[in-house]
């Protein structure tokens, strides 16, 4: 699944209606869809855990609200952006 069909998918889950990338300064506490968490890890390389996937986004200028959804997902190893959206749907 590619970005575009990812993007694409959650906005079909969750009834969404958001276009382009995530702003960079966001709001804190909350959180974040897994469109707005992917659009701060292009830079990925795949298989990764959950502190890369942190580093990239803080790299990224991902905002707080990001950041702290990353922080919830198991410490667990991602196999490919699917897995980090589906962690990012199921965290609290």
């Amino acid at each position: 699944m590619n970005k575009a069909q990812l993007k694409r998918a959650t906005e079909r889950h969750s009834g969404s209606s958001q276009s382009g990338r995530a702003t960079r300064g966001g709001r804190g506490g909350g959180k974040a869809n897994p469109v707005e968490v992917q659009t701060f890890l292009e830079g990925v390389s795949y298989p990764t855990r959950r502190g890369d996937l942190l580093r990239e986004a803080e790299r990224q200028g991902a905002s707080k609200t990001v950041r702290t959804t990353l922080e919830r997902l198991p410490d667990e190893r991602f196999e490919d952006p699917t897995d980090v959206s589906k962690a990012v749907s199921k965290a609290r």
